[in-house]
């Protein structure tokens, strides 16, 4: 028996339901059999944190890190986050192209208003997930009401992570700056991966 060919870097929700069967980690039909294996999605983070920046529509519009993500498909997107006054409007997590900032996943959070006034990593979990092999932008983003009614968000300056930077928008300009790092936390899907056996 030999290997006829081997998909790798599949999510497990995206391979087909014949290929799969989460009992046995194995299915078979007349000609092929496929032997499932997992890799470990496993998480990433900066939670060293000694300042924090504001969101609101006169100043930052969005937050966040400049990272590579390299074979891997985000599940989980944290940031740590409080509101100053009454702020409404929607907090926006996304994920977007370094290259040219166009969003690859984008979801709400929830309305400005139902954040706490005390630090809080709020975690959102994408129900779209897209395998990344690129330098992005993952961020926070809102532009509801201005200065007085915003969105704090926790930050560090001084350069914690080498290879990555804080990116801000300011006046409807993105900066990188690599004296800055968010505060954020990663959880990555496990993928499936299946080698047809013939």
């Amino acid at each position: 028996m030999g290997i006829k060919h081997v998909l790798t870097g599949v999510p497990k929700e995206k391979l087909p339901a014949t290929e799969w069967n989460k009992d046995h980690e194995i299915t078979s039909n007349v000609e092929t059999a496929y032997d499932m294996g997992v890799i470990i999605g496993g998480t990433d983070e900066q939670t060293t944190a000694n300042t924090d920046l504001y969101l609101c529509s006169n100043r930052y519009t969005r937050l966040g890190q400049k990272k590579t993500i390299t074979n891997k498909a985000v599940k989980k997107l944290t940031f740590n986050l409080k509101k100053g006054g009454s702020p409404t409007g929607d907090v926006n997590y996304t994920i977007r192209k370094s290259s040219d900032n166009s969003i690859i996943l984008e979801e709400t959070l929830c309305n400005a208003s139902e954040l706490t006034i005390s630090w809080i990593e709020y975690e959102l979990t994408f129900p779209t997930m897209i395998m990344l092999n690129e330098e992005v932008l993952i961020s926070v983003e809102f532009s509801g009401t201005p200065a007085d009614n915003c969105v704090f968000a926790k930050c560090n300056y001084g350069d914690v992570k080498p290879d990555e930077m804080l990116s801000h928008v300011y006046g409807g300009e993105r900066t990188d700056d690599p004296a800055w790092d968010m505060y954020y936390k990663l959880e990555y899907a496990n993928q499936r991966f299946a080698r047809e056996f013939y």
